[in-house]
């Protein structure tokens, strides 16, 4: 057993609480995402053009802006931290690390080192992976989910109006699901990749 402090006890809270929001946050995304992608929009049934876009519909209403928003937090958590250690020099302590060999009631004393504040850049890695997923929702993303919102709408305006059949093209629709599926997974391997590098850096750091 040893009673030795680490740099995760020695930093200001207001650090260890984004290193928490932040790890936690961008894991979380990207377990959603690529559970999404990987999963739940090949899983679905292609057999009604219908039923699928408004499922389409249904899920980008529920998933896209909360886990945008849960990826921006982290993202910004990460940069917190990125600027707080960068603004500030690490700082080597000397500390007496004490240790209970088995066997024995007297403790031992060994002088060590702890380094503070240091590894902003791979904080900042991982605030620009989790970063690098709103350019790509409105480069890439925000155009194929336009599309699903659109035909969703569409299905649900003509049934309002008493259409028992609203005109959904079948291949588009498939196009559609195929485009925001690779649309999700490359927004998942972002968040993977930032919560990866994030969390390594909460952990020893």
């Amino acid at each position: 057993m040893s009673t030795t402090p680490t740099a995760n006890t020695l930093l200001p809270p207001a650090v260890r609480v984004a290193k928490i929001l932040g790890t936690v946050g961008a894991a979380y995304a990207a377990g959603a995402m690529l559970q999404t992608s990987l999963h739940t929009l090949p899983s679905l049934p292609v057999t009604s053009a219908r039923d699928l876009a408004l499922t389409l519909d249904n899920l980008r209403s529920r998933m896209s802006r909360p886990l945008l928003l849960i990826t921006s937090a982290s993202a910004g958590a990460y940069a917190f931290i990125a600027y707080f250690l960068y603004a500030n020099e690490p700082l080597s302590i000397p500390l007496a690390s004490v240790s209970f060999a088995q066997g024995s009631f007297l403790p031992h004393a060994e002088a060590t080192h702890v380094l503070i504040g240091a590894g902003w850049e791979i904080y900042a890695a991982a605030a620009a992976a989790l970063g690098a997923i709103m350019p790509w929702q409105l480069l890439g993303a925000q155009r194929v989910e336009g599309r699903i919102q659109a035909a969703g709408e569409g299905i649900k305006v003509a049934e309002q109006r008493g259409l028992k059949t609203a005109v959904v093209d079948t291949e588009n629709t498939k196009q559609d699901l195929e485009g925001w599926q690779m649309a999700v997974g490359v927004k998942g391997a972002l968040a993977a990749v930032g919560a990866l590098v994030g969390g390594y850096a909460a952990a020893w750091l």
